[in-house]
């Protein structure tokens, strides 16, 4: 027993719950940009701290920024989303059980 609803233009079961994914629409533009860019931001954020860990004084690094070193990370961090699904492949996106500190509490 399948009907269109007019307010979300889905197929809807009888029950009035959405029986599938509605195609993207112009509304959720601004959404999905938005995903875009907090991900390329944490990532490319991820990708200096981890390029500075290397250094002689990791610290300073992070008060004082390296822009040439920052700006390569954030020129390569747009393509992020293939990165990520690149290093959840290898495992090297999640660290062990082992290497996360639990403080005492």
């Amino acid at each position: 027993m399948s009907q269109m609803c007019a307010c979300f233009e889905c197929a809807c079961s009888g029950c009035a719950f959405p029986t599938h994914i509605s195609p993207p629409t112009p509304k959720q533009i601004p959404t999905f940009l938005f995903l875009y860019f907090a991900g390329w931001i944490g990532h490319s954020g991820r990708k200096y701290l981890q390029a500075t860990k290397e250094e002689a004084k990791p610290v300073e690094k992070e008060i004082i920024i390296d822009y040439p070193l920052a700006l390569k990370c954030v020129r390569d961090g747009l393509g992020w989303p293939v990165d990520v699904i690149a290093e959840l492949r290898t495992g090297k996106l999640l660290a062990d059980d082992k290497e996360i500190t639990i403080s005492p509490r």
